[in-house]
């Protein structure tokens, strides 16, 4: 086991590698402040230094559990915004994960995210596939869906 970031103050949640490996993403909590999410560089297992890490998240939102898309032009996470919980994507930069835009919303209703086990336990809440993506709300209908990548 090897410890890859400790940090002094604030929370490093929902951890997720770049499917090449080169980058990891994250949700940072500046206590006591809202969580946005995080990008920082890997290289031979080493997480880069803190100066160089990238926030991907608009201001005023609160997110969480990110995942990165498989050619790593895209990361995918849930984003609290005006009392609603959206699923979106923010394409970003594959070499400087500089962000490229404002995020898309992939799903029209507004999702709250649940464990995609009954267990609740720390299971992903979005998961990425190659040409897929699926997540978990809780609804009326069904608590478990998929969307293409495109």
């Amino acid at each position: 086991m090897k410890t890859l970031v400790i940090h002094p103050r604030d929370q490093l949640l929902y951890p997720s590698w770049a499917w090449h490996g080169n980058a990891i993403v994250f949700m940072r909590r500046r206590s006591p402040a809202i969580a946005g999410i995080w990008i920082a560089a890997v290289a031979d297992g080493t997480v880069a230094a803190e100066p160089s890490w990238v926030e991907i998240s608009p201001p005023q939102t609160e997110n969480s559990r990110p995942r990165f898309s498989p050619d790593g032009g895209s990361v995918y996470y849930a984003m609290g915004r005006a009392g609603q919980r959206l699923l979106v994507s923010q394409k970003i930069d594959k070499r400087t994960h500089a962000l490229i835009d404002e995020p898309v919303q992939l799903v029209r209703m507004p999702v709250e995210f649940t464990a995609l086990t009954g267990a609740g336990g720390p299971y992903p809440l979005i998961s990425v596939t190659p040409k897929r993506l699926f997540y978990s709300v809780v609804t009326e209908r069904s608590n478990l869906w998929v969307s293409r990548v495109n």
